[in-house]
């Protein structure tokens, strides 16, 4: 149906986007919006949950009590990331999306971090980086998989069953 159609359709729309950028979230140079456990995929889930029926994305995680402490570690996840990304729109002053190697430094410097005598403020920043983009990727791949589960859920009971009678009065069912 419409919902399995639009679930794998978004899939493949996140399997191509991966291919362009890089599936792993542990990227040195990573896109804040299009890489693995960027911002567009806590959008695809945004608008997947309502193609579904849901009202938002409480509602698919009031079914598992994790899902909601999931949830608001997404969303802790998605803020950092939009705070790194509006950093680096006011440094390039332009639309920037990538986080770069010869901006870490002063992106992180500007966000807040300090250098320790040992690690500079740009790791930490990735270190958090990192943290957050896993953190947001696992969120969609488990929303993604409710949602895919769903779906087999409801074939499962919308097959016609069949029966065929047998032999001494029994019936097999299909």
């Amino acid at each position: 149906g419409y919902k399995a159609n639009h679930l794998i359709q978004r899939l493949k729309e996140r399997n191509e986007r991966y291919r362009n950028w890089d599936p792993s979230v542990y990227v040195q140079e990573p896109n804040l919006k299009e890489s693995a456990g960027g911002l567009r995929d806590y959008h695809e889930i945004v608008w997947i949950v309502k193609a579904f029926g849901y009202n938002n994305i409480e509602d698919i995680c009031n079914k598992k009590h994790e899902r909601l402490e999931n949830l608001t570690k997404a969303r802790e996840s998605y803020d950092f990331l939009l705070r790194v990304r509006s950093q680096l729109h006011i440094q390039s002053k332009t639309k920037n999306d990538v986080l770069y190697f010869s901006s870490q430094i002063e992106a992180a410097n500007s966000l807040g971090y300090e250098n320790s005598e040992v690690t500079f403020s740009g790791e930490f920043l990735m270190q958090d980086y990192y943290r957050s983009a896993r953190t947001l990727n696992s969120f969609c791949k488990e929303i993604f998989e409710d949602l895919e589960s769903e779906v087999k859920q409801r074939r499962f009971f919308a097959k016609k069953r069949t029966s065929e009678k047998i032999e001494y009065g029994l019936t097999w069912l299909d």
